[in-house]
C-alpha cells in the first residue's frame, strides 16, 4: 500500500496566507494605536483651550493633583499648560523635580528631543531603539511594553514619564498600568504628566525622599501653616 502524501503547494499555500494575515493585523494595529494618540493629543488640545476659555488650566475650580504618596497642591501649581511648548517645560521640571540628580528617565513620545533635555539627568526615549534613539514603533501588547520597560531598567533606567499627550498609554496598555501602579511608585501625577520610579517591588513614601522637592515644599508649608506663620512657603508659588 502506497502511503498518502501531503499536498505540500496546499499547504504553502496556507501557510502563505496565515503570514499575510498576520502582517495585515500588525499593521491594522499600529494604525489603530496611532490613531488613538492623535485622538488624544486633539483631545488635549481642545481641553487646553476649553480651560484657557475659563481662565483655569487645572479644569474645575479647586483641582489638585494627588500623587500616590498623598501629596496635593493647589490648582494654580498643578494647572496644565495650554501649548504645547509649556507642557514639554513642565513636564521637564516636574521629571527633575521628583528625581535625583544623575537619574535615568524614560520619557515616552514620538521621539521630540526637547522631552528629554532634564537638568542634571540622562533621558532616553521609550520605546528605545538599539542605537540609542526613539524606536519608531509602539509596542504590538502591554507584554512587549513591560518587557522592553524591564530590559531599559537592567540598564540603568530608574524613572518612567508619560506626558499628557501619552495618557491613552495608560488606557491602551492595561496590562502594563497594572505593572507600573502594583509593582513600581508612582511618584508624581497630574494634568500634565505621569511619573512612575521604577523600582520594582518598592512602595516608599514620597515624604521622606530627599529628592522630591515637590513633597519638601509642600511639607514646609504645611508646618508653617500649623505654626500659624503669615509667611513662608504656600506650596504654590515657589513652584518653577
Amino acid at each position: 500500500m502506497s502511503e498518502v502524501q501531503p499536498d505540500s503547494p496546499r499547504q504553502d499555500g496556507l501557510l502563505s496566507q496565515i503570514a499575510e494575515l498576520s502582517e495585515q493585523e500588525t499593521r491594522v494595529h499600529r494604525l489603530l494605536v496611532a490613531a488613538g494618540q492623535q485622538l488624544e493629543e486633539r483631545q488635549g488640545a481642545v481641553d487646553a483651550s476649553v480651560a484657557a476659555a475659563h481662565g483655569d488650566g487645572a479644569g474645575r475650580p479647586g483641582e489638585t493633583s494627588e500623587p500616590r504618596d498623598g501629596n496635593t497642591i493647589g490648582n494654580s501649581a498643578t494647572a496644565a499648560p495650554n501649548t504645547y511648548e509649556g507642557l514639554v517645560e513642565r513636564v521637564r521640571d516636574l521629571a527633575a523635580g521628583v528625581s535625583p540628580p544623575g537619574s535615568v528617565i524614560l520619557v515616552v513620545s514620538r521621539g521630540d528631543p526637547k522631552l528629554l533635555e532634564i537638568q542634571e539627568r540622562t533621558a532616553w526615549h521609550f520605546p528605545r531603539g538599539d542605537r540609542g534613539v526613539y524606536a519608531g514603533y509602539y509596542p504590538a501588547t502591554s507584554a512587549v511594553a513591560i518587557a522592553h520597560l524591564k530590559e531599559l531598567h537592567g540598564k540603568g533606567a530608574n524613572y518612567l514619564v508619560f506626558p499628557r499627550t501619552a495618557f491613552w498609554w495608560l488606557d491602551h496598555y492595561r496590562e502594563l498600568t497594572d505593572y507600573l501602579e502594583n509593582g513600581c511608585r508612582r511618584a508624581w501625577r497630574d494634568d500634565s504628566c505621569a511619573i512612575y520610579e521604577l523600582i520594582a517591588g518598592q512602595e516608599t513614601d514620597g515624604r521622606t525622599s530627599t529628592s522630591n522637592w515637590l513633597a519638601e515644599l509642600i511639607l514646609d508649608g504645611e508646618s508653617h501653616a500649623s505654626n500659624g506663620s503669615a509667611g513662608g512657603h504656600n506650596g504654590v508659588k515657589e513652584l518653577p
